[in-house]
């Protein structure tokens, strides 16, 4: 079955804190999905704008964008074209969000596609939020933290940059002599699943995620944790083999860091580099 719902964002519409601290916010609607029997569900989201689609259980907070997020995706391109699929229960309420990728307005239409008939509604976000994931950021520190339901596990890993430590040539050739020191670390993923990949470190961190399939990396992040610390969010797959790449916004700078990984089970770490 399939239905759809159309909209506009406009300079009246609310606004979404994109970023930990509130630095950097976009016009959203969200919208509040019911379905009338279990199964999987996708949602085209078409755009007159380069876009973000997210889509939530229970509640969404505007100002806290990552918690009770299931999936998301985004893309640069104008107009813009997006699916997401998960598999939706019918005793359980979900959210569906579309937000620019920069502070634009425009129409954007999202068709839902499944085995039961939906129901949309525009969601009000001055509804009473049910967090079951919140951050926590202190002064270079960022923790994930289970605040009611205890559905997400945490790994730990703890090491530090040194002088003799690799150097990653991130923003330039190699023969320029400019180098970031990193570390290169693999993820062994049991249960597929999104995951929060945040750093705590002494220095200003940067983060990539690549996979051995990609020849480029799959995500990257500076300050998405507060506090100058990176924070990947990406929906991990078990049969796939990842990477993190923890380096410095600066050049050359040392310092101890630790990757704290939340998500649906634990992981476990292998240095490489």
């Amino acid at each position: 079955m399939q239905t759809q719902y159309s909209s506009v964002l406009t300079s009246n519409s609310p606004l979404l804190c994109h970023k930990s601290q509130c630095d950097y916010k976009l016009y959203f609607q969200a919208i509040e999905i019911h379905v009338s029997v279990d199964g999987n569900y996708s949602f085209q989201f078409n755009s007159s704008f380069a876009s973000y689609a997210y889509l939530y259980s229970d509640s969404f907070d505007p100002n806290y964008w990552y918690i009770n997020l299931l999936l998301y995706d985004y893309t640069y391109n104008e107009p813009a074209y997006l699916v997401l699929s998960y598999s939706l229960k019918s005793s359980q309420k979900y959210i569906v969000l579309v937000t620019p990728f920069t502070l634009d307005t425009g129409s954007f239409v999202v068709v839902g596609r499944g085995p039961g008939t939906m129901n949309f509604t525009l969601f009000n976000t001055s509804s009473k939020i049910k967090k079951n994931v919140i951050m926590k950021v202190n002064i270079y520190s960022c923790v994930l933290l289970d605040a009611q339901n205890n559905n997400m596990v945490h790994s730990f890993y703890s090491s530090a940059l040194v002088s003799n430590s690799s150097i990653f040539c991130r923003l330039s050739a190699c023969s320029s002599g400019v180098g970031y020191y990193y570390q290169k670390i693999g993820l062994n993923v049991s249960v597929s699943g999104l995951y929060y990949i945040a750093c705590n470190a002494t220095f200003d961190s940067y983060g990539y995620l690549w996979t051995n399939s990609s020849t480029t990396y799959i995500s990257e992040n500076d300050d998405d944790a507060g506090n100058y610390q990176f924070l990947l969010t990406y929906y991990l797959n078990s049969t796939i083999a990842y990477w993190v790449v923890a380096t410095t916004y600066s050049t050359l700078i040392t310092g101890n860091f630790s990757i704290v990984t939340s998500g649906p089970a634990a992981i476990t770490y292998t240095r490489l580099v």
